[in-house]
């Protein structure tokens, strides 16, 4: 029952963490340790190493966690969001040199359940939601945001500029979606003439998605 907060905010609830000592912290200087967790029914595993001058570096890697039972997740949007979550993180900072953060998700089964149907649309469904970000002066620079499935297929990139209250962390996406045939039907959405020209073309639709996490903002170009 270990819990991990920043400032007011829940970042993780874990039923079970291991933490183990490496055989090479009895010879040197280093702390360095493996952990294990269980946590949203997927589990959670890495390495730590704590050295002199503040530094450390961390590795992780998550598989089969479960999005729906992140209450942080669904605390930052009246939308529920629901899936499974499987990628790594790798981490390293210290005195003397530079931050740096390098992030490779991805999310399977994905199903966005709106709390205000887009037109008669309740849920947005992906099969796929892959990820890649890496931190750069401070900023979280995402290189790759590409999803998948029968409703809406489409590639961002943009940036995330990280915030103490995370909520307030604000997001710049932009890129191309290509709806579906059957999105476009069963949602009762009359695309503008222009748009469904671009559509036909096989260009997509240009949308940009910005604003900070708990009131984000999608508009086309």
């Amino acid at each position: 029952n270990v819990d991990l907060d920043h400032f007011s905010d829940r970042l993780l609830e874990a039923d079970i963490l291991t933490v183990t000592p490496r055989l090479r912290s009895l010879i040197s200087r280093k702390s360095l340790f493996n952990f294990s967790m269980t946590a949203y029914q997927g589990h959670i595993k890495g390495t730590a190493d704590i050295g002199d001058g503040q530094r450390l570096v961390l590795n992780a890697i998550a598989s089969e966690v479960q999005l729906a039972d992140i209450p942080f997740l669904n605390n930052m949007s009246d939308n529920r969001v629901e899936g499974v979550l499987q990628g790594s993180l790798n981490y390293a900072a210290g005195k003397g040199r530079l931050e740096t953060l390098n992030i490779d998700l991805d999310l399977s089964n994905l199903i966005i359940v709106l709390t205000t149907p887009f037109f008669t649309i309740e849920q947005l469904k992906f099969d796929t939601l892959e990820t890649d970000a890496y931190l750069q002066n401070q900023q979280l620079k995402i290189s790759r945001v590409t999803l998948t499935g029968n409703q809406i297929e489409g590639n961002l990139t943009g940036y995330a500029s990280i915030k103490n209250d995370i909520r307030q962390t604000t997001i710049n996406l932009s890129g191309t979606v290509m709806p579906q045939q059957q999105f476009i039907e069963s949602s009762g959405f009359q695309i503008p003439p222009p748009l469904m020209d671009s559509l036909k073309s096989g260009g997509g639709i240009p949308i940009r998605i910005s604003g900070p996490l708990d009131n984000l903002r999608l508009a086309t170009k």
